[in-house]
């Protein structure tokens, strides 16, 4: 699923993307909304990984969905 249909349906995909990746917070949550970018950073940043890790598990996220 590409990005921009998730984007579609973050009520429901967004609380998936929540579940799997638990270390963030509601406040995360908040600031990631529907921005790509900004959820590969937080991943990045609550997970521990590398930037090119963090990309990694956002697209096998979209390609699960």
């Amino acid at each position: 699923m590409k990005w921009n249909q998730i984007v579609g349906r973050w009520n429901e995909l967004g609380s998936k993307a929540k579940a799997r990746w638990h270390t963030a917070s509601d406040d995360d949550w908040q600031v990631v909304r529907e921005k790509r970018d900004r959820l590969v950073a937080k991943i990045k940043d609550r997970c521990g990984v590398s930037p090119k890790e963090a990309e990694k598990q956002v697209k096998h996220y979209e390609d699960m969905q």
